[in-house]
């Protein structure tokens, strides 16, 4: 229970962080992600000599579905740096346009 208080008690600071930081963080915690599941996958074929189970390949699914979270993640961070919006939300960035063309419900309208 200390732990877990511990790390509440770390999220403002951790939020006030620079968001290159938070992506940092984001990618060792997703290497630490792939270690535990590897090392749970492993335990599971040799240690117990069993087959995997649907819960072992909802994990699996679930840490492909984090890696993706995280490549668009910094992929957005690079589109903030690179072309911030100005005061009105607007921009002139090529590759934001584009975006907002095949995704228009994601984009903001007022372009």
């Amino acid at each position: 229970m200390e732990i877990i208080t511990s790390i509440v008690s770390a999220l403002p600071i951790i939020l006030r962080l620079h968001s290159p930081a938070i992506q940092v963080l984001q990618a060792a915690l997703l290497g630490l992600a792939l270690v535990i599941t590897s090392l749970r996958t492993w335990i599971r074929l040799y240690t117990e000599h069993r087959r995997l189970t649907l819960a072992d390949y909802l994990v699996w699914g679930g840490w492909v579905c984090v890696v993706g979270w995280v490549a668009c993640s910094i992929r957005a961070l690079y589109l903030q740096v690179d072309d911030p919006l100005d005061e009105d939300a607007k921009s002139d960035s090529e590759i934001y346009l584009k975006v907002c063309e095949q995704y228009p419900n994601i984009c903001i309208r007022n372009m």
